[in-house]
């Protein structure tokens, strides 16, 4: 008599799951871990404005009111960005 071949099959289905699980969440903390220390306010100021000018959102060339810091150095990480 045949063993039923579909408990092995689910146990092989559940098993490919949970390493797909594990293998992406080591791969999230990975990549928090070493983009936290690296990224501060100044270079996510610079990657809004870089994509402001990529969508052509030509705003005032100042960070959205201040009298200090410009927009224009996005310009470089936006032109990177789409090479």
């Amino acid at each position: 008599m045949a063993r039923p071949t579909k408990p092995r099959c689910t146990l092989a289905i559940a098993t490919a799951t949970v390493l797909v699980v594990a293998g992406a969440a080591q791969r999230c903390i990975l990549i928090w871990s070493w983009v936290r220390p690296w990224t501060n306010e100044d270079l996510t100021l610079l990657w809004a404005a870089a994509r402001d000018w990529g969508a052509g959102h030509a705003r005032q060339p100042n960070f959205w009111g201040q009298s200090y810091g410009t927009t224009l150095e996005g310009l470089p990480t936006e032109a990177l960005r789409w090479v």
